[in-house]
């Protein structure tokens, strides 16, 4: 299992164009404190297709600074390596950096020195609000993940550093969708100044000081219009374990910055099982908790469980290949089941790193849906018993990237195009797709959204969507990797092309080349009706 070199999941990584990494080879890759970053856009990282038991990465961690990806049944499991208190490593398990557009699913990040599990990036990128967003993270969903036992007295050079989730300033579009959060002094999650998240059917086990907060810090922001933060927890169960301060609020608010929040069927509870307070503070600040009758941010049709139903739902599903666990899974499990644990300094605590033979099997691409990347059979590698359910992330409200297909590598290789009998054609009425929406890339205002394609069964290779972008709203500038043409039905506006403006108006089309910074926004008095087609798969030759 290299680190790097052909053939390595890191050479997998760097591959450019869409692509499936696939693995012949698992085992435990050690990074040997070597960070491993994801550039190329257009990627799903599929570790369901190892053999048991899995790919395990140590002594790393992963950032995600691109766009379009999926990655789904990875353990990382990054430890202090043996460095002394406040020494100087301080790598998140897993990070998105300005990235958007991306699923990470089914996976398990432990011993991280700094965040287990995080969306960040820039604070503050652009000239106001609008490009803030557009310039941080966004549009991240983080689905059924165990993020445990971050390090708290460890190497972080600021000291104390066991964290679960940060969502930094000004991120939006995060969902935080039936995750474990197990051991972790404080952000479970967090959510930084003007930052827009939903949480849902998440179950935070021993907490120490902090489950969830809200901090917008007047010294990050000053010179900068405050902007409100947004959160929507909806059946989320807190219990406290051993390392639980007592008293701890589900929802604590923390420095200068106002939240909109609406909480509904969440469950706080300490480890005996008496009721937690729904809401806290840190700080003496003018900061107010703006209770809504709403979601100010919600998915349409997402799935939520009732918070008595979410500790057995998520137990039996959550962490990587949960068929197939390794022994740090089920010993977090364990404990979580059965009220034991704590806040961990070292990975040395709980036996430290793993240790693995690596195994190969080959991967036979006829055994595979290679859109959902589900086996055909229903029997993943290294199942014993029949899975209740597939594990792919299938709600649409999940925002899934756009589909990849190919890599390059032998351990971690491309999965080649299936050969098919074409599907029956597929009609779609417009009337059964329908929703209203913010406006994609930036939540410039509401729109009213025709995902046909989203209804037409796979495989499918292009995307077509009839958008109405109601006054005053617009959809943010964003690169594209495909061609794209909008074409207006009804009403005006004006596209934008790497700074080149063009005003369009019914009939009039705007075809936009790969590699361009796109955009429109509707003008006038009448609402912006279009028509938007683009390819899913682009294969590579």
């Amino acid at each position: 299992m290299a680190a790097d070199g052909p053939g390595s999941f890191s050479a997998a990584l760097d591959a450019k164009g869409p692509r499936i990494i696939v693995f012949e080879v698992a085992g435990v890759i050690d990074m040997q404190r070597k960070a491993l970053a994801i550039r190329e856009p257009y990627v799903t990282i599929a570790g369901q297709t190892a053999p048991s038991p899995g790919i395990t990465l140590i002594r790393t961690g992963i950032d995600i600074a691109t766009h379009d990806v999926v990655m789904r049944h990875i353990r990382v499991r990054t430890g202090a390596d043996g460095d002394p208190p406040m020494s100087g490593w301080e790598a998140d398990s897993l990070s998105t950096i300005a990235a958007s557009n991306v699923i990470v699913d089914h996976c398990t990040f432990s011993w991280a020195v700094d965040e287990n599990m995080s969306a960040s990036g820039p604070r503050f990128t652009g000239k106001g609000p609008q490009q803030w967003r557009t310039g941080t993270s966004h549009d991240i969903t983080f689905s059924y993940n165990l993020a445990a036992e971050g390090l708290a007295n460890s190497s972080h050079p600021k000291g104390e550093h066991s964290k679960g989730t940060l969502i930094h300033d000004n991120a939006s579009g995060i969902l935080i969708y039936r995750n474990l959060y197990a051991h972790n002094l404080e952000r479970n999650p967090l959510l930084k100044g003007g930052a827009q998240a939903e949480l849902v059917n998440n179950i935070i086990y021993d907490p120490g000081e902090r489950a969830v907060h809200y901090n917008l810090m007047a010294l990050e922001w000053a010179g900068h219009p405050y902007q409100k933060g947004k959160l929507t927890a909806l059946g989320n169960v807190l219990r406290g374990g051993t390392s639980t301060a007592p008293g701890l609020p589900f929802l604590m608010l923390g420095g200068d910055g106002d939240l909109e929040y609406h909480g509904r069927d969440n469950l706080a509870v300490d480890r005996f099982g008496k009721p937690l307070p729904a809401f806290g503070r840190y700080g003496e600040t003018r900061a107010k908790l703006i209770e809504t009758a709403t979601p100010p941010v919600a998915w349409t049709g997402l799935d939520v469980l009732p918070a008595q139903d979410v500790e057995t739902h998520v137990l039996a599903r959550v962490g990587a290949r949960p068929w197939d666990r390794d022994a740090h899974d089920v010993r977090v499990l364990f404990f979580v089941a059965e009220g034991r644990g704590s806040i961990i300094d070292s990975e040395k605590e709980v036996g430290g790193y793993p240790e693995q033979a690596p195994t190969r099997a080959p991967f036979v691409e006829a055994d595979w849906d290679l859109d959902t990347m589900e086996p055909r059979s229903g029997r993943y590698p290294g199942q014993k018993e029949a899975m209740t359910e597939p594990m792919s992330p299938r709600d649409r409200q999940m925002r899934r990237p756009l589909a990849a297909s190919q890599a390059a590598g032998s351990d971690a290789h491309p999965a080649p195009p299936a050969t098919a009998k074409a599907p029956p054609m597929a009609v779609i009425d417009e009337r059964d797709v329908v929703r209203d929406e913010p406006t994609p890339h930036g939540d410039l205002g509401m729109s009213t959204a025709y995902r046909i394609s989203d209804a037409v069964p796979q495989p499918r290779t292009m995307e077509f969507r009839k958008r109405i972008l109601h006054v005053g709203s617009a959809i943010g500038i964003h690169p594209i990797a495909h061609d794209e043409v909008y074409y207006v039905v009804s009403g005006a506006g004006e596209v934008e092309s790497d700074g080149e403006k063009k005003r369009v108006t019914a009939g009039m089309t705007a075809y936009l080349y790969t590699g361009a910074q796109v955009g429109i926004r509707q003008l006038g008095n009448e609402p912006l009706s279009l028509i938007i087609s683009y390819p899913v798969v682009k294969t590579a030759k």
